[in-house]
């Protein structure tokens, strides 16, 4: 009951010689949105399978590990006493200061709750129409380059320089900022990154995350940072900054409980940015998806954050 190596699922494509020219467009003359190879290939086999060898969220945390935890005991009268109700649309105004404080440079304003993956869908709706330019991390999780496809964007890939394995050399994976800069154009709208990287692991220096942003600077190009797994990494020397605080006015940062609060079952995420105007359309865009969140995973993700910052 082993699920099968499916490469293709997980956003890795055959390496064929036209998967490797340089900025590949990934439009097709498709119409709507494909499917997610990912999570239908999980939807077949993840609650069937005895062993996941796929997997890349740690093991989940249970309710009462979480509610025994000392710091979420401040919380319980809020928990014992939730209201099933609806909630805010932006989040719960407590879970959204904890948000905050998670970063340097930003205020409880600057942030809305949502899933993760409607982060994605939902931003890329408000930036994004027919016939922009989006430069993505490639290979990746696949709605950070379907969405804009779908849209009608020209959608180039940055990949990865891959150094082979042999004999006293473990080999690597890197992404090369001056690639990026060969693939952005003055009508570049979006570059999105994701670091760590996922499937790789990867990561850039600082000094290679700054140059992202003065790449992006010259076409005035929004940066769309993934970081779901950030607080992951092996060496924590090798974490970077958030890239809301590195000063750049057009980032826009994904994060959540999913990956490093081994949270997944709440759904909750978050979408920080400090364009207010963008902000403001992503909330009215949530009016046709989830409208708010569940109250139960608000309170559970406050908790979580609160013991596991």
């Amino acid at each position: 009951h082993v699920a099968p190596v499916c490469s293709e699922a997980a956003g890795l494509p055959r390496l064929c010689s036209h998967h490797l020219r340089r900025g590949r467009d990934l439009t097709s003359s498709m119409n709507g949105i494909a499917p997610f190879k990912l999570e239908r290939y999980f939807a077949r086999y993840e609650f069937s399978t005895r062993y996941l060898l796929c997997c890349s969220d740690p093991e989940a945390v249970t309710l009462s590990e979480l509610l025994q935890q000392p710091n979420a005991q401040p919380l319980k009268p809020l928990w014992e006493n939730l209201s099933l109700a609806y909630t805010e649309s932006a989040g719960l105004p407590q879970l959204r200061q904890e948000i905050a404080a998670q970063y340097k440079t930003v205020e409880p304003e600057q942030n809305v709750v949502l899933a993760p993956e409607e982060g994605i869908y939902l931003t890329m709706n408000a930036l994004l129409k027919d016939g922009d330019h989006v430069v993505t991390v490639f290979p990746g999780y696949q709605s950070l380059y379907e969405v804009a496809r779908s849209i009608g964007c020209m959608v180039s890939s940055w990949m990865p320089v891959v150094t082979t394995p042999t004999e006293g050399c473990s080999g690597s994976i890197r992404f090369d900022v001056e690639e990026l800069r060969s693939l952005v154009t003055p009508s570049t709208k979006l570059i999105v990154i994701n670091f760590p990287h996922n499937p790789t692991g990867a990561l850039l220096s600082k000094t290679e995350l700054e140059a992202v942003f003065e790449i992006a600077s010259h076409s005035g190009a929004y940066v769309f940072s993934d970081e779901m797994y950030r607080t992951l990494e092996y060496d924590p020397k090798d974490r970077l900054p958030s890239a809301i605080d590195c000063g750049y006015s057009r980032t826009i940062v994904l994060a959540g409980m999913s990956k490093v609060h081994g949270l997944p079952g709440l759904r909750i995420g978050w979408i920080v940015t400090k364009d207010e105007k963008l902000l403001k359309r992503i909330e009215e865009l949530r009016d046709y998806t989830t409208i708010c969140n569940s109250a139960p995973s608000e309170v559970l993700a406050l908790m979580g954050l609160r013991c596991w910052l």
